[in-house]
């Protein structure tokens, strides 16, 4: 009954991303905006590796940054990327969802491995998947793309 209501409420702050995109989105860039959900997602998964196996309160208070930070990006990155497209976008929104279910297979493949604690598999996938992202962010700020109309 426990990890049900915990992964009740972790479902439940998943509703948070979207509906802070909805506000923040015309309000700041898309820059500060990556970097910040980049440094949220580092913090949540470094404390999740130091200090999420102290108790499942601690477990899901470092898990609900992360979660937030994750359904924050989906509408983000969606955005971004079909603002690139000017034709044919039911393409691009099937390349998106590919990659969406292709990278949460990994996180799941990268989560059940033989580690010492399930919470420390979440803990460093989360940590890779941010690290991740983090390096493909350098390289789309310093490449200076000037054909992304959305990232200023």
């Amino acid at each position: 009954a426990a990890f049900s209501i915990f992964f009740a409420i972790n479902a439940l702050s998943s509703l948070f991303g979207p509906l802070l995109y909805m506000r923040l989105n015309s309000r700041v860039s898309a820059k500060a905006t990556m970097w910040v959900l980049i440094a949220v997602g580092f913090a949540a998964s470094i404390a999740m590796l130091l200090v999420g196996h102290f108790s499942p309160i601690v477990f899901l208070s470092t898990m609900i940054p992360f979660s937030i930070v994750n359904s924050y990006m989906r509408p983000f990155s969606t955005n971004i990327l079909l603002d690139q497209v000017e034709g044919d976008t039911g393409s691009a929104s099937s390349l998106l969802n590919f990659m969406h279910t292709l990278l949460g297979s990994i996180g799941m493949f990268i989560g059940s491995l033989p580690w010492s604690s399930y919470i420390s598999g979440i803990g460093f996938t989360m940590f890779g998947f941010i690290v991740f992202a983090l390096i493909v962010w350098v390289y789309v700020v310093r490449a200076r793309w000037n054909g992304f109309k959305n990232v200023k």
